[in-house]
């Protein structure tokens, strides 16, 4: 099992299904992106993305290596969560991995993002251009770490320990070359969702409805269009959290139950 963690994310926080998952015979493996967790820093700069393939293409050769040392028979599986679940679907897109993949598991994919977390429109277009001049200036706007921050969490506990983690992005300002690059990777997905181009062998797709962070409805379209050979399922675990594995416990087990239930163990 590959976890793709979120850009302002780390590994250590998905000991919630890392640890069944390994309980259970499967080798885990998760990368910190480049510039966060605890990553080296880009140019000085934390949480900085100038190329999404750049992190893309750390988490393919990961995959390679575990397709390599591993079994030939044992499947593979990816764990995308947040806009880590935007690094797999850009992951899929490279047939050579899509078809080395049994199945994946999208948390709360940040394929669409909450109006509340992105800024004005014109601003969206200009980024494109500002980015490649001046890609370390702040977005303007809403920060990822404002207003929206304790609904991201099933409980306040999870939420203030995250603010208190220092390998967590929080209260870092978002750079527009990291904006942009998201954006530009929601776009591509979105258009080969269009053209029928993104294949997964099999897809799980969990999030709740009620997240204010990322929007379901782009979940939905992605189950709807996506090509798969063994089908693909969206489901809403019932909470209100955007982090499903920091969710309130009852959700965050049947969370944590339905990935191993797809896994086959």
């Amino acid at each position: 099992m590959l976890i793709c963690c979120g850009l302002i994310w780390h590994s250590g926080w998905f000991s919630e299904i890392a640890q069944p998952l390994c309980d259970r015979g499967i080798e885990v493996v998760s990368l910190d992106n480049l510039s966060c967790g605890r990553s080296d820093d880009i140019d000085g700069v934390r949480g900085l993305v100038r190329d999404i393939r750049d992190h893309v293409d750390d988490l393919v050769a990961a995959l390679i290596n575990m397709r390599e040392s591993l079994p030939k028979n044992a499947p593979l599986f990816v764990i995308g969560e947040s806009s880590g679940g935007v690094l797999a679907c850009m992951m899929a897109l490279r047939p050579e991995i899509s078809n080395l993949i049994e199945g994946w598991i999208l948390c709360a994919p940040a394929i669409s993002v909450s109006e509340e977390l992105l800024p004005p429109p014109l601003v969206q277009k200009a980024m494109k251009f500002v980015a490649k001049v001046l890609p370390k200036l702040p977005v303007p706007g809403e920060d990822i770490s404002g207003e929206t921050w304790d609904s991201a969490f099933g409980d306040g506990i999870s939420a203030d320990i995250a603010r208190k983690d220092e390998h967590v992005l929080y209260d870092v300002p978002v750079c527009i070359a990291t904006a942009s690059a998201m954006l530009r990777a929601m776009e591509d997905i979105e258009s080969s969702l269009n053209e029928r181009k993104l294949f997964m062998r099999r897809l799980l797709v969990l999030h709740n409805r009620s997240d204010r962070r990322t929007n379901f409805e782009g979940s939905e379209r992605l189950v709807e269009r996506v090509v798969t050979e063994r089908g693909a399922a969206l489901d809403d675990p019932g909470g209100t959290a955007h982090q499903l594995f920091q969710e309130k416990p009852e959700v965050t087990k049947m969370v944590v139950n339905r990935i191993l239930e797809f896994v086959g163990i």
